[in-house]
């Protein structure tokens, strides 16, 4: 126990200095972040406040009077010009009171090229001009940017960048004449360093915040572990204590366990007994399926025997009264011995085994109900459309049944004076596939919808040709396979049976 004790005093100590550097780091990493994104904001705002001051003033000075002082004074003294030329000064006040309303410690002048009186196309070296401060005119730009040659039909900005006097971020507008030709830029500049200086000075003020961050919860730190240090000495005092009761409890939870292990011992055997039974019961059931439904068809088939012999012995002497009494008779003896056939169908189909599952092909199977159902398709003028299907692992009654039921209700159940048209869709899921099967007939009804699917339920069906055993064989059938099915339908439109199965393995 006192080595444990020790191995968490180290590994606490640990944790701790671990969690103070983490912190830390974390706020080392939160103040350099801060300081860069200061300094990219103040740029980006400064920037855009740049290009604004621009464009508005190239809208204000007049570019023809601007490319007459360009090109009436050619030199670079320009005494008489400052003198006597109220254009000049006009210029000059109008971006001196920029300058000022704007707070910028930095000049505002306008450049043009020398050739602009030549007339040349080409354009060689960027002149000063006007300015809101000392008069420079026409000294040479010494800091060429590449940018002033890119954009001095549209103006822009310039990031950051150094020359002789400093390091700046810049923006300039194109000044143009009545003629829409552009005759000058006009760059307004600040200066890059202070920005830095004043991030500087926040970074500062966040590391000393951070500073005492990290002092008071080292502080925490500190006073929490020593307060788990006492706990952990309370608890180490009572925990012999408790591993002794707990010991004697565990030995007594051991002996209940053996007991309920040779309790779950002859619960297994006797589960094992109730499955043979099952299995038992179930064989005995399917046996009794099959002789109950022979012994249903033995008097089915003697009645309709009787019937035909009485048919062709006194059919003469029978009037059309009687002759359709055996009609009636031979009708519902045949419809008996159907209904009795869907029963058994139905009441063996989930004890179908599984060790007999091969690979189904549904494009087989849909030729082979094609071939079943041959005479009504070719009355009726029908047409079965299908894209590739797939192969399932199944039993092949059992799709045949499911294909065979859709198919053979799409043909009973047309619309009059139209040929049924049935198209047959598949679709990859990710067990399995979903399976539909569409039909351009009468419809369902919304009411009938909701019991379609049960036991003798034949919907809106108004003949008595079926049973309402179909659709409920149906709905078993992708039962066993996992699945689940439903019905879309509009009346005077058609109906799409659609249905999941699970591929068994």
């Amino acid at each position: 126990m006192a080595k444990i004790d020790k191995e968490y005093r180290y590994y606490s100590k640990l944790l701790l200095s671990l969690a103070i550097l983490t912190i830390g780091l974390l706020l080392f990493i939160f103040i350099y972040e801060s300081y860069h994104r200061k300094i990219r904001d103040a740029e980006s705002y400064t920037l855009e406040k740049l290009y604004s001051i621009a464009k508005t003033l190239s809208v204000e000075i007049d570019g023809d009077t601007h490319q007459k002082l360009a090109c009436a004074y050619g030199e670079k003294n320009v005494g008489e010009l400052v003198n006597n030329d109220e254009n000049y000064h006009k210029i000059h006040k109008l971006l001196a009171k920029a300058q000022h309303i704007n707070d910028l410690q930095t000049p505002i002048y306008t450049m043009f090229y020398d050739t602009i009186c030549a007339g040349e196309e080409v354009r060689n070296v960027l002149l000063f001009g006007m300015c809101s401060e000392a008069i420079i005119y026409r000294h040479i730009y010494r800091s060429p940017i590449k940018l002033h040659k890119e954009g001095f039909e549209e103006g822009g900005v310039i990031h950051e960048y150094y020359d002789k006097h400093g390091h700046w971020l810049s923006a300039f507008a194109p000044i143009k004449n009545s003629r829409g030709e552009v005759v000058a830029i006009i760059q307004v500049d600040e200066s890059f360093c202070e920005f830095v200086v004043a991030a500087r000075e926040l970074a500062i003020k966040d590391g000393l915040f951070a500073l005492g961050i990290l002092l008071v919860l080292g502080l925490g730190f500190i006073y929490v572990y020593r307060f788990l240090i006492s706990v952990m000495n309370r608890i180490n005092e009572s925990l012999d204590a408790t591993v002794k009761r707990k010991t004697a409890t565990l030995k007594e939870a051991n002996q209940t366990l053996s007991k309920l292990n040779e309790q779950v011992v002859q619960r297994t055997q006797a589960l094992e007994t109730a499955n043979d039974q099952l299995a038992e019961s179930n064989e005995k059931l399917q046996a009794f399926a099959r002789i109950a439904s022979h012994d249903l068809r033995a008097p089915l088939r003697v009645m309709s025997g009787f019937a035909s012999l009485l048919e062709q012995k006194y059919s003469t002497s029978l009037d059309e009264e009687g002759k359709e009494y055996i009609d009636f008779i031979t009708s519902n003896s045949q419809k008996m011995s159907e209904l009795v056939s869907g029963i058994l169908k139905t009441s063996l189909l989930q004890y179908q085994n599984d060790e007999m599952l091969e690979e189904v092909n549904l494009n087989r199977i849909v030729e082979e109900v094609r071939a079943n159902l041959q005479d009504d398709i070719d009355r009726l003028k029908a047409s079965i459309q299908y894209d590739d299907l797939p192969s399932i692992k199944g039993h092949q009654t059992d799709f045949i049944q499911l294909f065979q039921n859709f198919i053979s209700n799409s043909l009973k159940y047309k619309k009059p004076d139209v040929s049924p048209c049935i198209k047959i869709y598949s679709k990859v899921l990710n067990d399995g596939y979903e399976l539909s099967v569409k039909d351009n007939g009468k419809g369902i009804s919304p009411e009938a919808i909701a019991h379609i699917f049960g036991e003798f339920e034949r919907g809106d069906a108004e003949d008595d040709e079926g049973y309402g055993i179909g659709l409920a064989t149906c709905k078993r059938i992708v039962k066993s396979y996992q699945g689940t099915i439903d019905v879309q339908s509009t009346l005077n439109v058609g109906s799409m049976f659609t249905f999941t199965v699970r591929n068994r393995v």
